[in-house]
């Protein structure tokens, strides 16, 4: 479910161009390297919660997969932002 007002943001990220830029720029020069113990006591205690993201990854790449077969098989990659042509302001509209 995608609301209403992401409509076209597509169009609005390829129209600027520093996004590519600003995405990658969280960089710590300090970062200090972790310990093979504190990442075996930490795998260990939060092991119900690294399942859950391995889940969730799964699930996303999935979808981004089947987007971009229907993407392949569409004639114009702009039938996301036409769905919700015809949805209120309030409403979602199923990617």
């Amino acid at each position: 479910m995608v609301p209403k007002f992401f409509r076209n943001a597509k169009d609005v990220y390829k129209k600027n161009s520093s996004n590519k830029e600003v995405t990658h720029t969280n960089k710590n020069p300090n970062k200090k390297k972790v310990s093979e113990k504190v990442l075996k006591y930490l795998e260990r205690k939060f092991d119900r919660e690294i399942e859950f993201y391995e889940f969730c990854l799964q699930r996303l790449q999935r979808q981004w997969d089947n987007v971009k077969t229907i993407s392949r098989f569409s004639q114009d990659n702009d039938w996301p932002d036409r769905l919700s042509d015809n949805v209120g302001d309030d409403d979602y509209v199923l990617l």
